[in-house]
């Protein structure tokens, strides 16, 4: 499995809180499930926006047997699985995605340097911009005794300052890849790392 399809998923993310269409997501997608199978993951339904304060339904993830929590207010893409966006998308653009990849090597090795050629080359190939990636951290670690790398970083694109979360996760023959993003400086960084430290295995 190349290691470019852990940015090809970034041009998803991009594709969505840029553009906002459809067609060239659909593109996007059919790109990567041309290179590998993603796992089906279960719909959850949320809470209907009445304009009252309930209590937002807690949604967890247990494709893999990975398990975690969505930031609050961010519900699936219509017609995107494993794309999720605020529920006043396209007002607030901030994307979380998750995609399982097959394969039987670790992404983990990937060293701070590779992945940020391989993001900035992989914007220009796609839109033509040159974008200089700022990684602000690069940290490897375990889950439950699996082998996970997170990466911090920052990039400017189409005059938008963007942030990024990116946690991969090695489990034996497939990789879990979450992306969190937002523009820079947005309100969601609490949530998210709330998402983030709810990831588990069962066990």
């Amino acid at each position: 499995m190349q290691k470019r399809l852990i940015v090809l998923l970034i041009s998803i993310m991009l594709l969505t809180m840029t553009a906002c269409g459809n067609k060239s997501l659909e593109s996007a997608n059919e790109a990567i499930a041309e290179q590998t199978d993603v796992e089906d993951e279960p719909k959850a339904d949320l809470t209907e926006d009445n304009g009252e304060s309930n209590e937002q339904e807690i949604i967890t993830f247990s494709d893999g047997e990975l398990r975690w929590k969505l930031p609050e207010q961010f519900e699936e893409l219509e017609d995107e699985e494993g794309i999720y966006v605020h529920k006043s998308y396209p007002k607030d653009i901030s994307t979380v995605s998750y995609i399982i990849l097959e394969n039987d090597s670790s992404f983990t090795d990937i060293t701070k340097e590779e992945f940020q050629s391989m993001l900035e080359d992989d914007i220009y190939d796609t839109y033509g911009d040159e974008v200089d990636v700022i990684v602000n951290k690069y940290e490897k670690g375990k889950l439950n005794d699996r082998n996970t790398l997170r990466i911090d970083f920052e990039f400017q694109f189409k005059g938008t300052d963007y942030e990024q979360i990116e946690i991969i996760i090695f489990n034996g023959d497939e990789t879990h890849i979450i992306n969190y993003m937002q523009e820079k400086g947005g309100k969601w960084s609490e949530e998210f790392e709330k998402s983030i430290s709810s990831m588990s295995f069962a066990q």
